[in-house]
């Protein structure tokens, strides 16, 4: 029997780093507007033919035990389910290493999800995500909450975070999305986001709290133009909150991009350094140098 499994990336517009544990400690609440994105990643599971688990992603594992298993996501998901030797296939729809597009959160929900179909156990989303996160620390301890529960549930949303975790979702009206064309240009470069986290610096990450019920608040008035100021006003703020998150190739990309009278919002995606820019722009009009053209998956 073949398994096979998909969630999608996440994509932030406001309030990011403020699901760090770190920033959690210290202020208490923190929350996040996101969406996902039509852009997911897959599992190919089944069971293995020989004793040897195969893992197939940039590349491929033969190996006799699960704990051997460089892959993070493969080696703690199979472990902690105890998982007999199986054959795995990682892909997806865009390169997604260092995107920014929580790509590993992404396939960790979707390799737990294969897991459980294989085992013929059921979990809920609660309980999956807690075990996301659990299993995501092993290997990133620095990662913040937006992530898993960014990708594991869909639609557009604002996430709320205490020090525990998940403090509510509230799902968000979505006709923005109408109104605009949202695209992703690659920086060219990829990045390990621990890096960067571990130089965050919090006091600058409270400058964008107030900023996400704002966006909340422009959402609901349908103040379309004012979200598209608050997503570019959170971007500025972020630059600020490490050292390590510009590069000259992005401020020179960004640069190419706001000449364009047509570009109403600007940002990068994730903790910085690399990934893809997410380009607001008026309907119907596209970057010349780029076709990734997205749009809201909502369930």
């Amino acid at each position: 029997m073949i398994t096979v499994t998909k969630c999608p990336l996440r994509i932030s517009f406001a309030g990011g780093s403020t699901d760090l544990q770190g920033y959690l400690d210290k202020y208490g609440i923190g929350s996040v507007i996101s969406f996902t994105p039509d852009l997911f990643t897959y599992i190919i599971l089944k069971k293995s033919s020989s004793r040897y688990y195969k893992v197939v992603y940039s590349k491929v594992e033969n190996v006799l035990s699960s704990k051997e298993i460089q892959n993070d996501v493969a080696r703690e998901v199979l472990t902690y389910f105890e998982m007999p030797p199986v054959e795995i296939v990682f892909t997806a729809d865009i390169p997604s290493t260092g995107s920014g597009l929580a790509s590993s959160s992404s396939y960790l929900i979707a390799l737990i999800k294969a897991c459980l179909e294989f085992l013929d156990k059921k979990m809920t989303d609660d309980e999956i995500g807690t075990l996301a996160i659990t299993l995501e620390r092993k290997f990133n301890p620095l990662t913040g909450y937006q992530d898993i529960y960014g990708c594991l549930y869909p639609g557009f949303k604002k996430i709320t975070f205490n020090r525990n975790g998940l403090d509510g979702i509230e799902q968000l009206p979505t006709e923005f999305f109408n109104k605009y064309n949202l695209s992703l240009v690659p920086v060219g470069s990829v990045r390990n986001s621990t890096n960067i986290l571990s130089t965050i610096n919090f006091d600058e990450v409270h400058k964008i709290a107030p900023l996400t019920q704002l966006m909340v608040d422009a959402l609901i008035k349908e103040d379309y133009s004012r979200v598209c100021y608050l997503i570019q006003s959170t971007w500025e703020i972020k630059k600020n909150t490490s050292s390590n998150i510009m590069t000259k190739e992005i401020e020179d990309l960004e640069e190419v991009i706001n000449r364009s009278h047509h570009v109403v919002a600007c940002r990068l995606i994730g903790a910085g350094n690399g990934g893809y820019l997410l380009v607001i722009s008026e309907k119907n009009y596209i970057l010349p140098f780029t076709k990734l053209k997205i749009n809201l998956y909502n369930v």
